[in-house]
């Protein structure tokens, strides 16, 4: 269901109408952001197991993630995910993989993240933030997965700054061609997007 940003000026979604479209079906997860597991954390109230993967960028977000009692991973964006394939209900990112990254880079680890995801399982990519001359090259890598779309939306990134006007009308303009995608995707219940493509 694509939101229309015209109705819609945030780029997030409730995580009771994520968990909604597989009532009872979204048990174990992967929340792949920087942070001190906050996601992990609400996630548990809805009975699901999320693994918060995180860089210690200047500070211990996995020793952090530990003391809440949540399920730290220590990796990095080039590595491979320690899971056997087709095991996570959901995999969630929210500003980490922002533009950023590297086309090649991105689509390394969105098959990794196919590999481990179940047929069936979700895809949420949760405020991906570029540039509005970027967005069509970072959702065509997102759509070579070949995955079901639930819900999409795409927005203009309007800094707290903007909305108080306490920066000037060419920060303004600057600002308007960045752009916040969230997207959440179904994997095919049959096929992985590896043998789709053949």
């Amino acid at each position: 269901m694509y939101v229309d940003p015209s109705s819609n000026l945030t780029s997030d979604f409730l995580i009771q109408d994520i968990l909604g479209l597989k009532p009872g079906e979204i048990r174990i997860g992967l929340d792949f952001s920087v942070g001190t597991g906050t996601f992990a954390a609400r996630m548990r109230d809805f009975n699901v197991t999320i693994i918060s993967a995180t860089i210690n960028l200047g500070a211990p977000f996995s020793e952090m993630i530990a003391l809440r009692g949540l399920v730290p991973l220590y990796l990095t964006v080039n590595q491979r995910l320690p899971f056997f394939d087709n095991t996570l209900d959901i995999i969630h990112t929210t500003r980490f993989l922002d533009g950023w990254i590297d086309i090649v880079l991105l689509d390394f680890i969105l098959y990794d993240w196919d590999r481990v995801l179940r047929p069936g399982g979700l895809l949420w990519i949760d405020s991906f933030f570029c540039l509005k001359e970027d967005i069509d090259d970072y959702l065509e890598v997102f759509n070579m997965l070949r995955y079901k779309k639930h819900k999409w939306v795409v927005v203009p990134k309007i800094d707290k700054d903007v909305s108080n006007h306490k920066i000037s009308q060419l920060e303004i303009a600057a600002k308007k061609d960045n752009c916040l995608l969230s997207d959440v995707d179904n994997k095919s219940e049959t096929n992985d997007c590896k043998n789709q493509s053949k």
